[in-house]
């Protein structure tokens, strides 16, 4: 198969915490790995721990790269913990 057609099949899964090295990651794969943005999907995995900011910076990411993103999220930590 060549590497055209295997870049049309492939569908490209960035697993984004909001941290700076995961940013790097998905900023590279945006615009370095000759794949179309269509077959990208960014994953965070909610552990209910983050900051409040750190939810408003991985929401504006998402939208600024406009990249189709899912949240997963344990149901054993349904509710946030109380804030200090």
């Amino acid at each position: 198969m060549s590497e055209l057609k295997l870049k049309r099949k492939l569908k490209i899964i960035i697993q984004f915490s909001g941290g700076k090295d995961s940013l790097a990651t998905l900023l590279w794969v945006i615009n370095e790995s000759g794949f179309k943005k269509e077959s990208m999907g960014v994953v965070f995995c909610d552990t209910v721990w983050e900051h409040d900011i750190t939810y408003e910076h991985i929401k504006e990411v998402i939208e600024k790269t406009g990249i189709k993103s899912t949240t997963l999220k344990s149901k054993k930590y349904v509710n946030k913990l109380p804030k200090f």
